[in-house]
């Protein structure tokens, strides 16, 4: 694997591009404030006591940050000298910074690996053969990490929810107090983002219909809309 610069083992290359645009927070409306997200290694299998039969992989969990990227590669440097790691990410954010968000998405592709929407806590569902994982959320920012996946996967009842893009920025109102406003994507932005989704394998369409999408409002990705701007499959 390849990362920050360092050499790690078979099947992963590549380092971290930047994504250079102005920063966004997105996050799916309603949801609760999440931890930053963070990465571990996770065992799984067709059961709980799996054991030899175990698959190593990464969970990715929590809200996505402008040094998620770095974060990820830190991760990889620490572990993959440890033990050797099957090419999975298990994705369960409520969004974040789609700066962030667009920095591990490239740095996953480069790293060649998939990208499932599942958790690992809770075996409540059953995917492929051998791997038992619960329903996961990816829901806003979230989704220009899923587009990083070289395979994509989003298993029912999985879900991944889409909104327009905004960033809050505050200030003080007359009265002294503090003060808050939206502040949505302008056009070269957003036409930087159908740019990175097109060079991801994914219709920039996506991010059109996003665009159409309240704030205040989720729109939960069909299964036949996943098939149509090519963002995944149910199973691997």
């Amino acid at each position: 694997m390849q990362a920050g610069g360092e050499r790690h083992g078979p099947g992963f290359a590549g380092a971290l591009i930047g994504f250079a645009v102005c920063c966004l927070v997105l996050f799916a409306t309603g949801a609760n404030a999440a931890d930053e997200m963070e990465f571990r290694v996770v065992e799984v299998g067709a059961s709980e006591n799996c054991g030899s039969k175990c698959l190593h992989i990464i969970s990715a969990q929590g809200e996505i940050t402008e040094n998620s990227a770095d974060k990820f590669s830190a991760f990889l440097d620490h572990n993959l000298r440890q033990r050797h790691l099957n090419g999975i990410v298990l994705l369960h954010s409520p969004g974040g910074n789609v700066v962030g968000a667009t920095k591990l998405g490239k740095l996953l592709r480069q790293l060649g690996v998939a990208v499932v929407v599942a958790r690992a806590d809770g075996a409540t569902k059953l995917i492929g053969a051998d791997i038992r994982l619960a329903p996961g959320r990816c829901m806003s920012a979230c989704v220009f990490v899923l587009m990083g996946g070289a395979k994509r996967v989003v298993p029912a009842p999985s879900t991944v929810g889409i909104h327009r893009m905004f960033r809050i920025e505050t200030g003080r109102d007359p009265a002294g107090g503090p003060s808050y406003r939206r502040v949505f994507a302008n056009a070269p932005f957003v036409e930087q983002l159908r740019q990175y989704s097109d060079e991801m394998g994914v219709s920039a369409s996506l991010v059109d219909s996003a665009e159409r999408v309240s704030p205040d409002t989720v729109h939960i990705v069909s299964p036949a809309e996943l098939r149509r701007w090519r963002l995944g499959s149910p199973k691997f």
